[in-house]
Order: structure tokens, then sequence, then C-alpha cells
């Protein structure tokens, strides 16, 4: 594995100044989204509250950070027959609750969503692969990852390295662990895009992706990207694409989105439209 550095999560974050896989796919977009990102506009989901929730838990050993707690759930006033200041349940006539980031409020987790992370921190606990790996001698929790490809510098931040077998690991939440609603996922979220970014500046032979889904009960699966893998390939293109275009309008102004006339290629669902009523493009 090549040279990496520890850094903490926002010191990665905010030099912005040399683009990672984030800064890459909005790149792709438009330079209106890349703008939106550069100038920190982009909101947390509820979704991605609940991702980074899953990573601390990994990452801090299988075991939940001291800086996550919980919050018990209340009525503010009568609902339902229960008096103001009663605890809310769920439908089995348990408590609500909310697990509680005390670094920062903004990434607290809705009481569903922390109904959903106890399920898949029991999935998580019970997969031999992840629990294995995060007891390695040689094990690297987001090393950082600076390079060029092409003359254009790029930086990525793995989840998980190993000194010793060469390998990345990337800690994924999903809604499905159908392989299609993954592929869905892997070409939307730029998953390709990381894997490349990742395998050229580390220079590890593979990425094992761990997706860990928040259907009920969860469950865990797992991807490895590899340099022959179709999806290395097409990181590869959309990677150098992105960079390009992140590079040629990272300095573009609001007042400079005009792009005058364009083509918009026919959609998967107009496609479809026209096969069932036989209508020729």
């Amino acid at each position: 594995m090549k040279n990496y550095i520890k850094e903490s999560i926002n010191s990665y974050h905010n030099n912005k100044d040399i683009p990672s896989r984030s800064t890459v796919l909005c790149a792709l977009k438009s330079p209106a989204h890349l703008r939106k990102y550069l100038e920190g506009k982009t909101k947390t989901t509820d979704n991605m509250k609940l991702g980074i929730f899953i990573h601390d838990f990994i990452e801090n050993g299988i075991r939940i950070p001291q800086h996550w707690t919980t919050q018990q759930e209340f009525y503010q006033r009568a609902t339902n027959g229960r008096p103001a200041g009663s605890p809310k349940l769920d439908e089995d006539g348990n408590p609500l609750f909310s697990y509680i980031n005390q670094n920062n409020p903004e990434e607290n987790l809705t009481p569903a969503k922390s109904v959903l992370a106890v399920s898949m921190m029991s999935a998580i606990e019970n997969d031999p692969f992840i629990v294995s790996a995060m007891d390695l001698d040689d094990l690297v929790i987001e090393p950082s990852f600076y390079g060029e490809i092409e003359g254009m510098k790029v930086k990525a931040r793995p989840d998980l390295a190993f000194e010793n077998c060469n390998n990345l690991i990337e800690i994924k939440t999903t809604s499905s662990l159908d392989p299609d609603d993954i592929a869905r996922e892997f070409f939307e979220y730029g998953y390709d895009v990381q894997a490349f970014l990742e395998l050229e500046l580390s220079g590890a032979d593979s990425v094992y992706f761990y997706f860990i889904s928040s259907e009920s009960p969860s469950g865990t699966a797992r991807f490895v990207v590899s340099r022959d893998s179709v999806w290395y390939t097409l990181g590869k293109q959309r990677a150098i694409e992105g960079l390009k275009a992140y590079y040629a309008n990272k300095d573009t102004t609001q007042d400079s989105y005009g792009r005058g006339e364009i083509t918009i290629p026919i959609s998967y669902k107009a496609a479809k439209y026209m096969a069932e009523r036989g209508i020729e493009g």
C-alpha cells in the first residue's frame, strides 16, 4: 500500500482545493451542482445520518462510540389519549428513542432511523467477515491518499485499509441487498468512481464494498472490485471525465451557467414507453 496520511474527517473534507469522489460526481452533473457542493450548500439527509452512525459504530470496534447517546421520546402534548409528558411507544409497546450525536446535533437520528440502526448493528455483530477484519493488527481506519491522475490532483479516503493484505473496505448502507438495486446505487452514488480512485491512489489490489441493509430484519453482503472489473473500467472513465470537468469549472461563477443549445437523451422510462407502444424514434 502506498503512503497515506492520518487526518481528521473535517480536515479531509474541508480541503476542497483537491477533489474527491463527491466533488467528481458533482462536476459530472453540472457547474451548478459543483458550485453548490464547493459552497457547502448540500444537505445531510436522514439516510446519510444513518450511514454516519453505522460508520462510527464499525470504526469504533463494532461498539457505539461515547459521543452517541440515546434520548427517549416523549409526547409534548396529549395525543391519542396519552397525556403530555408520557413516553412514546412503538406498535409493540416498546419505548421510542433517538440516537443523539453529542459532537454534531445536526446528525441526530430520527426514532425510525434509530430503530433501523439497532437492527443493522445486530446484523454487523453477527457477520464474521467484518468482525474478524476489525481484529486484524494491520488495520488502518480512514487513511487519506493524495496523488495525481493524468496530471490532475485528487484524493481518496477508504473506510478501512490493511497494511499487509493490500485490500480496502468501504462500508455502505443500502435500502436493499438485491443485486439489481445495489447495481443501481453503485452507479448513481459513484461507487465505481470511488473504487477506481482508491485503487489508483493507494496501490491496493481490491476494494470490498460491505453493504448493510436498512431492511427489517437487516442483513449484510459484500462485493469486490478489482482492477479487472468492469466497474473499475467504468469508474476510470467517469473519474477522469469528472476531474476534467472539475478543473474546467471550479472557478465558474453563478452567472456563467448558461449552456446554450443542448441535446437531451431519451431516458430509460421514455424509451420503454415508446417501445411498448411501437413508437419509432
